[in-house]
């Protein structure tokens, strides 16, 4: 499995940082540090899913080592929905607010960046669903194809970055449209897909996701809107306590409604109880 693992890394390698020498080969160091500005954003909420995920993967190994498949396709769907809520939140917190936060981080000169930065996190949040599927793959041993597929897209990436930077006055935009399309073919389309096949489920299963992201996408827009509307923050301290505030109610209110009553039982019985006996525990102590 080791060397489809490396395989996979170069593919991510060609989507994640090889454009960034291209923006600087093609279109100069101004562009290349405005890129490497986007690009920070991108890379700094995929780490954090991945330490998400992290926290999770434990449990999908548990369940398939003792062959309990349908707890396991219950924790991976749940997962994925754990994850989106978390991150979606976040993510959207930061394209509503992109420009006072680029003032904040880097000055004014820096805010005419904000369309940019907004339009490559939205498409983030289409991909963020499909992080939890890694899961599939790695635990049944399944990366290959997968590998295969991320080198092949890593390639196509490049060619493209290349013609529409070399061809167009697209600009950053065309860096930003041609991971689009990867982001598209593999984290929307193929892992759901593949997650499905590998299961032997229904193939629409995991889509399941999408529609209860859009539904978290509207009700977030929503709530950001109302809240800017009433408070509008303008300051960094007035944007950190409405961050939090919408942090809060967002991501109570979406498990209550977008869980449903098994997810829910399942979570409360894995780790609120838990996570109060541990504190009984300790008070004990």
């Amino acid at each position: 499995m080791s060397q489809w693992v490396l395989i996979n890394q170069v593919g991510v390698l060609l989507i994640g940082n090889i454009d960034l020498y291209m923006v600087n080969f093609l279109l100069g160091t101004k562009e290349m540090g405005e890129y490497a500005i986007i690009l920070q954003v991108i890379i700094l909420f995929k780490t954090l899913s991945t330490l998400l995920l992290g926290v999770i993967s434990p449990i999908v190994i548990y369940y398939y080592a003792n062959k309990s498949y349908e707890k396991l396709k219950t924790i991976i769907l749940l997962s994925s929905k754990l994850i989106t809520i978390v991150m979606m939140t976040l993510v959207l917190f930061v394209i509503f607010f992109s420009q006072i936060l680029l003032k904040f981080w880097l000055g004014d000169m820096f805010v005419y960046l904000y369309p940019l930065l907004s339009f490559s996190l939205l498409f983030l949040i289409f991909s963020i669903p499909a992080i939890s599927l890694f899961q599939i793959n790695v635990v049944y041993n399944r990366v290959k194809l997968p590998a295969i597929l991320t080198l092949i897209l890593g390639i196509l990436n490049i060619i493209g970055v290349y013609i529409l930077l070399s061809y167009t006055q697209m600009g950053l935009w065309g860096v930003v449209i041609a991971k689009l399309v990867y982001e598209f073919i593999f984290n929307v389309i193929f892992m759901p897909l593949y997650g499905a096949s590998i299961l032997k489920i229904s193939k629409w299963y995991f889509f399941d996701i999408f529609i209860f992201l859009i539904l978290s996408l509207a009700f977030l827009s929503l709530s950001l809107f109302l809240g800017d509307m009433i408070y509008s923050p303008q300051s960094f301290w007035q944007l950190f306590i409405f961050g939090i505030v919408y942090f809060i109610f967002s991501i109570v209110f979406q498990l209550f409604i977008f869980l449903s009553k098994i997810e829910r039982d399942f979570l409360f019985e894995k780790y609120i109880i838990k996570i109060d006996k541990l504190l009984k525990r300790d008070n004990h102590e």
